[in-house]
């Protein structure tokens, strides 16, 4: 008991943590360079080619009926969403998050949730085991005291750091943040359980968001995929037959479902990116808390700008950890040099953690991933596609919030962002974050 206790205290945690990173560091000396040169495919095809090529490579289902979006932007709107949502729970509510806390604001969202478990509502709670990692009490600490159902994807343990073999195990994590409610209800996002995710943006919560829609068929898609992670690392098994889908009803669009499964190696990720770039035809903005360049996204951007597109990339003046600042602005004179127009989100104390990809005035895209290494290849992520223009126009509100609060970057300011501290931590976080 003393030696699982001296597991969870936080400072060895954060020695474990520094171990990680240094070993993170050495495999990129061992692999760098070897990185092959991606390609955006143009799209000449039809749409029912562009379907084919969703089903046969990906297993996509290219196109699912669902509602218009509702977006939830900013903490108190996320918070109230969830809430909502656990409300208006009559059979289940599944939660796949990567980082949960039983802080102020998360002990609000799990304290919901006892009280809907205990009145019956089945309950169940999916979250990375990087939250054993932050400071405070896990939410995994709470929902053990109170019988709530949960597993921990892929557990951190130290034991595991040997042989090295299992420590590259260790670096895919599932970073999606989803909730679906009886089958129906689907919120979808970069928001986590936590006070940062859910607190205002003047008492230095995130600039983040969520989108919900009402889709039976994207339910069923995330409720597959669920299952298969939970029944891998949980001690009980749940099945298909447990949780009921109702019918699709009439709905007012269709979206498309990107979910992207570490175990699967394919780059579902990568695959959205590369075909929203190869469709756009005027302007893209690519709006992310952390873009830690390599040579994939400078030749992303570079082939862009050839084409007559006008590429925005948006980063955070504040981050959660200086790494993150580090690594980021490093790359932005790579960036500039090729083309793009760099902006900083600057707000008060809030970091940007929203993340989505906005092409022209028809494509929206907005989920858990990153313009980075470890989203299109060392992470589960998910992301929806909104393509109509009543669901765009919806989701632009959160660009237009954005855009008030940016300033561009000049090619002399990018400069004072190539010293060694923000190169060391570029070569670091592009396995580790």
């Amino acid at each position: 008991m003393k030696l699982m206790t001296m597991c969870y205290n936080s400072n060895y945690f954060f020695l474990v943590n520094k171990i990680i990173l240094v070993l993170s560091a050495i495999i990129i000396m061992l692999i760098s360079g070897c990185a092959t040169e991606p390609r955006i495919a143009l799209d000449n095809s039809s749409d029912y080619r562009i379907e084919q090529e969703f089903i046969k490579e990906f297993g996509i289902q290219f196109s699912s009926a669902s509602s218009l979006p509702e977006l939830y932007f900013y903490g108190e709107e996320v918070k109230n969403g969830m809430l909502g949502l656990i409300d208006k729970a009559e059979n289940y509510i599944i939660i796949n998050t990567f980082l949960i806390l039983n802080d102020s604001s998360g002990n609000i969202i799990l304290e919901a949730l006892r009280k809907k478990h205990n009145s019956g509502v089945a309950v169940y709670v999916m979250a990375d085991s990087s939250s054993r990692f932050l400071e405070g009490e896990s939410g995994f600490s709470y929902m053990d005291r109170n019988l709530i159902p949960f597993a921990e994807y892929n557990a951190i343990r130290p034991w595991k750091l040997f042989p090295p073999i299992n420590f590259i195990k260790l670096r895919f994590r599932d970073h999606r943040k989803y909730w679906i409610v009886d089958g129906k209800y689907v919120l979808l996002g970069g928001s986590n359980i936590m006070n940062s995710s859910l607190q205002s943006q003047d008492t230095g919560g995130h600039t983040d968001g969520m989108a919900l829609i009402e889709s039976p068929e994207v339910a069923e898609q995330l409720i597959f995929s669920f299952i298969n992670n939970w029944n891998e690392y949980s001690s009980s098994d749940i099945r298909s037959a447990d949780f009921n889908i109702p019918e699709t009803a009439q709905m007012d669009t269709t979206v498309v479902l990107f979910n992207q499964e570490v175990k699967d190696k394919k780059p579902v990720i990568e695959f959205m990116v590369n075909r929203l770039f190869a469709a756009a035809e005027k302007e893209v903005w690519i709006i992310q808390p952390y873009t830690f360049i390599n040579d994939k996204i400078i030749f992303y951007v570079e082939e862009m700008e050839k084409r007559g597109i006008e590429v925005n990339i948006v980063l955070s003046r504040v981050a959660n950890h200086e790494k993150y600042h580090y690594a980021s602005f490093y790359g932005i004179k790579d960036l500039i040099d090729v083309g793009a127009d760099v902006w900083i989100y600057d707000y008060k104390e809030s970091p940007l953690h929203f993340k989505a990809y906005i092409i022209d005035d028809r494509f929206f895209s907005i989920g858990s991933s990153n313009f980075n290494k470890r989203s299109m290849e060392l992470s589960a992520e998910v992301n929806i596609l909104f393509s109509d223009r009543k669901s765009f126009d919806i989701l632009y509100r959160s660009l237009d919030e954005i855009k008030r609060n940016l300033r561009k970057v000049t090619s002399e300011e990018a400069m004072e962002y190539r010293s060694l501290e923000y190169k060391r931590w570029h070569l670091i976080m592009q396995n580790a974050g």
